[in-house]
């Protein structure tokens, strides 16, 4: 039986959301938008929703599940699509997953290239590939990073998710004996002559596959729904202000 599913990342610069129809082999892409800066995120989703449903000529009614990217990224960016994808699911009482974008970034640069409309990825695909590290900038002087690789389809971890100096990532990459890629628009924050390898952000048929490929048959449960929450890496700019305040007031 397939099922129609609608995914969204906005946990970069970049927004991305794309319309997969899933069985229980594997998923097939049916169409992918992308939209980038100056596009405010607030104003454009809900004509690429309209644009994804009508190249594929499906409607909002078909859509069985909610997918959402988690970052970690710029903090209000994946709060937007995981709230966006929560009114969704909230208001159509369909499932709710989700999936890192470091991750994803790591499935495209193992299948060397993005998603797009008309492919096909098996659940078993037997993908293969060495070390990645995808990169991402987080600001603050800091950048997202992990090292991945696929091994027989199965996304295997070296370093999880985490933030990071650039020089340390640097550090990294110059002595791990594994020799991690790095991939991704964080390689130009981390310099010393790194091309930037795409894929440059997380798509949503990656962040798609991955959700769909934890859970196979996602049911809608409310508290998961609400409970779902954004991979931050650290305390959000208002969490430390606060904090900084609260020292500020006891050293008086």
């Amino acid at each position: 039986m397939t099922a129609l599913a609608l995914a969204l990342d906005t946990s970069t610069p970049v927004l991305s959301c794309a319309l997969v129809e899933r069985d229980a082999t594997g998923m097939r892409v049916l169409a992918t938008r992308s939209a980038g800066p100056p596009a405010v995120v607030s104003t454009v989703v809900p004509s690429l929703f309209d644009e994804l449903l009508s190249e594929a000529q499906r409607s909002m009614d078909e859509v069985a599940v909610a997918l959402a990217g988690l970052g970690p990224g710029l903090f209000t960016g994946a709060r937007v699509a995981l709230a966006t994808m929560k009114a969704v699911a909230y208001a159509r009482r369909i499932p709710l997953v989700g999936a890192g974008s470091l991750e994803a970034m790591a499935l495209a640069a193992a299948r060397r290239a993005s998603l797009r409309a008309g492919d096909e990825l098996p659940f078993d695909a037997p993908l293969e590939s060495d070390w990645l590290c995808p990169i991402l900038d987080a600001r603050k002087g800091e950048v997202y990073f992990a090292v991945h690789r696929f091994r027989t389809g199965a996304l295997e971890t070296r370093v999880a998710p985490t933030a990071a100096s650039p020089s340390e990532v640097l550090r990294l990459l110059a002595t791990d004996e594994a020799r991690p890629q790095p991939v991704g628009a964080g390689t130009k924050v981390v310099g010393s002559g790194f091309g930037e390898r795409e894929p440059s952000y997380p798509g949503a048929a990656e962040i798609a596959f991955l959700a769909l490929h934890q859970e196979r048959e996602p049911v809608f449960e409310l508290a998961r729904v609400l409970s779902l929450e954004p991979r931050y890496l650290r305390p959000p700019e208002a969490e430390v202000a606060r904090q900084k305040r609260a020292q500020s007031i006891t050293q008086r």
